[in-house]
Parts: structure tokens; C-alpha cells; sequence
């Protein structure tokens, strides 16, 4: 996920990073380095109606997207439900930020 997400953002010049730590997840909807949450939180709030509607689009498509913006992946999970997790990030991504 974390590979896929990235390449896309690369490929796609969109304005956010993801972050990863076993099979804890983040997606920063800014570009720049991040160094704690305070600087997070500033960067973020310039695209905070884009997220919204990031948002809203993943639960639309039945993706629960936490309010804290951490992801956890299960450890059990399915190929076609990676891809679709995947194909449908990519698509509000690409929709919305």
C-alpha cells in the first residue's frame, strides 16, 4: 500500500507524503518535511476543504478513514481488497488533493 501510494503521489505531482511504521499508516496532505505535528497541522490546514472531500469520497466508496488520519492496516487482508483500497485512495487523491 505504502509503495503504491507513494509512486502515485510521485507520478501524479500531488501535494502529500505517506508515512509508515510497521502497519501503522499516514498520509500528509502537504509536501513538506514534517518534523512534529505542530508543523503538520499548519501545512494541513492550507488543504483542509480538499481533505474533507478526500474524506468524504473514501467513505462513499465504504473506506473508514480515522479523525486522527492514522491508518491501520490489518494484518490479514485480501489481495483484491488491498487493490481496492489502493484504487480508491488513488482515485480521491487524485479527485481531491
Amino acid at each position: 500500500f505504502q509503495n503504491k501510494i507513494k509512486k502515485f503521489l510521485f507520478e501524479n505531482k500531488i501535494n502529500s507524503k505517506i508515512y509508515r511504521f510497521s502497519n501503522i499508516l499516514r498520509i500528509v496532505f502537504s509536501n513538506k518535511d514534517i518534523k512534529n505535528k505542530k508543523q503538520r497541522d499548519f501545512f494541513e490546514n492550507k488543504m483542509e476543504k480538499n481533505k474533507k472531500n478526500f474524506l468524504h469520497f473514501l467513505k462513499k466508496n465504504n473506506i473508514y478513514y480515522p479523525p486522527n488520519g492514522i491508518i491501520f492496516l490489518p494484518t490479514v487482508i485480501t489481495k483484491s481488497q488491498l487493490n481496492y483500497l489502493i484504487k480508491v485512495t488513488s482515485e480521491g487523491l487524485k479527485k481531491y488533493m
